[in-house]
C-alpha cells in the first residue's frame, strides 16, 4: 500500500492495545489459577514431607538427649551436682547450640542466690555512682551501664555455679544497666536508691585446655557422644528491683 493511503487510526491502535492487554491478564490468571491448583493437589505431601522431617528431628533430639543423658551420669556419681550443672553440661553433650535464657525465673533465682556475683555487681556500680553527683541529691536519676568481668565459684562439680565461673570477653562479659534513682539522703551523707536493674551474664561452655581435667573430660565426651558435644554460647539476663544504700564514708554499696 503506498505511504499516502497509510492513514493513521488510532482507535484501531487503543483497540489492539487493549486487546493485547486483555489476553495477557487471562493468561496471568490461567497460569496463576494453575499454580493455585498445582499447590493445593500437592499441599498433602508437603504436610507428609514436613511431618517426618519434624518427627526424624524429635527422634534426632530425643537420641542426643538420652546419649547426653548416659554420658553425664559417670559425672554425677563422682562430683557434686546440681539441676543447673546438669543442664548445662547435658547441652553441651547433646551439641544442642547456643543458649540464649532471659527472665526464667528459676534461672533468676540462681543467679540472684550468689553472693560473690551480688557483691561484685555492687561494687562496679559504686564506681559510677560517685561518678553521677546529681544521684547524690534527693530526687536525683541515672541510668548507668558497665560491662565487666565477673566470676563467681570454681570447681571441678556438675554444678552450674562452677561450669560458668567467669564471665567470657567474647561473648560479650557481664552487663548490668542500672536505673537509680535517689529515694533519701541520710545526714551521714548516706544516700538510698531504689534500683531497677537489668543483668546479663555472658559466656562460653567449653573445654578450656589450660585444666588438664578439661582436657580429659572433652576426650570422653567426644568419644561417648561420638563427637556429638559441642561448645556453646549461654547468655542468663533477668530483671530485678531493689532498695540500695550506698554508703559515704566507705563508698560501697549494699541492699538495704
Amino acid at each position: 500500500m503506498p505511504d499516502y493511503l497509510d492513514i493513521p487510526n488510532p482507535l484501531g491502535d487503543l483497540f489492539r492495545h487493549a486487546k493485547r492487554a486483555i489476553v495477557r491478564k487471562a493468561n496471568q490468571e490461567i497460569a496463576g489459577a494453575g499454580q493455585r491448583l498445582l499447590r493445593r493437589a500437592t499441599q498433602p505431601v508437603r504436610d507428609a514431607r514436613d511431618k517426618v522431617q519434624g518427627f526424624a528431628r524429635g527422634v534426632d533430639r530425643g537420641v542426643a538427649q538420652a546419649q547426653a543423658g548416659v554420658c553425664a551420669a559417670p559425672a554425677g556419681l563422682v562430683s557434686e551436682t546440681d539441676w543447673a550443672g546438669e543442664a548445662i553440661l547435658k547441652r553441651y553433650l547433646a551439641g544442642e547450640g547456643d543458649w540464649h535464657i532471659r527472665d526464667d525465673p528459676k534461672w533468676t533465682a540462681y543467679m540472684q542466690a550468689s553472693e560473690v556475683l551480688r557483691r561484685q555487681i555492687y561494687d562496679e556500680l559504686a564506681k559510677s555512682v560517685v561518678a553521677n553527683t546529681p544521684l547524690l541529691k534527693p530526687g536525683g536519676t541515672a541510668v548507668i551501664q558497665s560491662t565487666f568481668h565477673a566470676e563467681i565459684e570454681n570447681g571441678e562439680g556438675m554444678v552450674g555455679y562452677q561450669y560458668l565461673h567467669g564471665t567470657n570477653s567474647t561473648a560479650g562479659d557481664f552487663s548490668v544497666i542500672a536505673n537509680l534513682h535517689t529515694v533519701h539522703v541520710a545526714e551521714s551523707g548516706n544516700v538510698e536508691f531504689s534500683a531497677t536493674l537489668r543483668l546479663t551474664w555472658n559466656d562460653l561452655i567449653d573445654p578450656n585446655p589450660q585444666y588438664t581435667t578439661d582436657n580429659w573430660k572433652n576426650r570422653y565426651a567426644e568419644a561417648c557422644t561420638f563427637s556429638r558435644a559441642k561448645a556453646y554460647r549461654i547468655s542468663i539476663s533477668w530483671a530485678e528491683k531493689r532498695n540500695l544504700v550506698w554508703n559515704s564514708a566507705k563508698g560501697y554499696l549494699r541492699d538495704k
